[in-house]
């Protein structure tokens, strides 16, 4: 089977800050990534942010990318992923994205018929390996819970709360995170990326540090108050795979084109099945 890029917004988005009171502006921010053991070259990201528009461009795993949401609130939201290497976009609908949740289930419950009367640890193993293939995050096992393990830790002059993230019972995720007030980003500024982790919930997906800030109730919402500093994820040895650091936050006044799809590009459509 060959892999999908069923939500790729994923990747780009951990990052940093350092913060100026501008009326009228929006938040910029600067994520650096490291890659560990993979292969894979280390990269970074800006992520600007203004209300209900975002635009992440993005060049973590050596790729040249750019992620632009524009109309939070639509029936059917969308987002533009554009691939900079060979000007093209797929422009990726709420809809499209139940689809390939439909086919990558069709594909697994498929699978799994194949794999019965397979020892219970090499069928786990198998159908792991599967729902990677298909891109579907479901399978892989349950959301991450955050458990607080230490708070008022210093990282870059920010003071900050230690998380631990654990799935299925094993740790996945550390994360050091900080108050909005701390890092001076307006909360108005993250309607877009709220309403990009709804979508993305809504179509099953394990998510990311990023995608998960401002809870309060851990037990309920799966999430850590606060925004994510630093994170680092680890495989399934319990290795260090990623380790993503916000370095710098900016208020700045951005342009409306923006946040609009360039001219000269070539559309590509989504491909949904495995």
């Amino acid at each position: 089977m060959k892999r999908k890029h069923s939500i790729p917004v994923i990747a780009a988005l951990l990052g940093c800050l350092c913060a100026v009171s501008i009326a009228g502006a929006g938040t910029v921010i600067r994520l650096d990534t490291e890659m560990f053991g993979q292969g894979a070259p280390s990269g970074s990201a800006l992520v600007y942010l203004e209300g209900k528009r975002m635009r992440i461009d993005s060049s973590e795993g050596g790729g040249d990318v750019t992620i632009i949401y524009n109309g939070a609130g639509q029936d059917n939201p969308f987002y533009w992923l554009i691939n900079n290497t060979d000007s093209t976009y797929v422009e990726i609908r709420r809809d499209e994205l139940l689809e390939a949740k439909a086919v990558a289930e069709e594909a697994m419950n498929q699978a799994r018929g194949e794999l019965e009367g397979m020892p219970p640890e090499e069928r786990r193993l198998m159908e792991k390996r599967l729902a990677e293939s298909v891109g579907y995050a479901p399978f892989l096992g349950k959301d991450t819970e955050y458990k607080k393990v230490s708070s008022g830790i210093r990282i870059s002059g920010w003071r900050c709360n230690h998380y631990q993230g654990f799935r299925d019972g094993r740790k996945v995720e550390e994360v050091w995170a900080a108050d909005l007030a701390e890092l001076g980003i307006d909360p108005t500024d993250l309607v877009a990326l709220e309403e990009l982790s709804g979508l993305f919930k809504t179509v099953g997906q394990n998510l990311p540090a990023l995608f998960r800030f401002g809870g309060e109730d851990n037990e309920v919402d799966k999430t850590f108050p606060g925004f994510p500093v630093v994170v680092v994820s680890y495989d399934d040895d319990g290795e260090r795979a990623e380790k993503s650091t916000l370095k710098a936050v900016r208020q700045q006044k951005l342009e409306q084109a923006m946040f609009e799809l360039p001219e000269g590009l070539t559309r590509r459509n989504m491909q949904l099945r495995p």
